[in-house]
């Protein structure tokens, strides 16, 4: 009952169109589609630009998995002290 009475007050406050809302909920989705949605789509194929078999090649050197392996250390550390 307390949710549905909350639920009226917020509505009850909203002072814009619905037709505005739902035209700032768009473009913000827009943008996030721009900024976070279209490099990785970009970084994904330039990955696997050779195809996949050069992809998992590459896996194989020495100084990438150096690489990973440190990513992956970086990121076990920050996470937990970030939380």
């Amino acid at each position: 009952m307390s949710m549905t009475l909350y639920a009226h007050a917020a509505r009850a406050r909203m002072t814009e169109p619905r037709w505005l809302r739902i035209i700032l909920t768009l473009t913000a989705l827009g943008f996030l589609l721009l900024l976070v949605g279209l490099p990785i789509i970009v970084v994904l194929l330039e990955a696997f630009r050779k195809g996949g078999e050069a992809y998992l090649h590459a896996l194989q050197d020495d100084g990438v998995l150096a690489a990973v392996r440190l990513t992956l250390l970086v990121a076990a550390i920050a996470v937990p002290l970030n939380l």
